[in-house]
């Protein structure tokens, strides 16, 4: 089982971090599988320029999850990271999130991937360190929030971006 998990946890990583082929079709339909019904118009345009990334998510995961959101960071032209958070099908305070920030960078960034519940004393669950490929995952209920931070080599603020989900 150790070893199971070892191997998808590694297959994940290689997806993630792009060192993959031009997506098959098998790949594709794979991937389309992976993304919920509710997932916006840009979410499934970044998804389908990276089918790996968003089955490894998946994977990463667990079972049942679809990706709902993905957003390229700090902005669409300029890219160092990438947020993608994942559901598993749930409603409002059931609804289980599942967020994964993607390093696109060359190398390894001081990262931060928060995710905390909406309520008047949060909970929270965090990822922080130095990461060559990706934070998280990490997960919440109850119509989170989370806030994903990278910075430079230097250690000013590359990104800085908070996103809430509730549906």
């Amino acid at each position: 089982m150790i070893t199971a998990r070892l191997a998808a946890a590694a297959a994940a990583t290689i997806a993630l971090i792009g060192l993959t082929a031009t997506p098959s079709a098998a790949e594709q339909q794979k991937s389309s599988s992976a993304i919920a019904a509710r997932a916006s118009d840009e979410t499934r345009k970044i998804a389908a320029a990276s089918p790996s990334a968003v089955q490894a998510g998946a994977t990463v995961c667990g079972s049942g999850y679809k990706l709902i959101y993905a957003e390229r960071l700090p902005e669409r032209a300029i890219r160092w990271g990438t947020l993608f958070a994942y559901s598993n099908g749930g409603l409002g305070p059931r609804d289980t999130i599942c967020a994964i920030f993607d390093n696109n960078t060359d190398v390894a960034r001081q990262m931060k991937l928060k995710i905390c519940n909406n309520s008047t004393n949060p909970t929270c669950q965090v990822d922080e360190g130095v990461f060559s490929q990706y934070a998280g995952p990490v997960r919440m209920d109850d119509c989170p929030t989370i806030t994903a931070i990278m910075l430079t080599a230097d250690g000013s603020m590359a990104i800085n971006a908070r996103r809430s989900f509730c549906n």
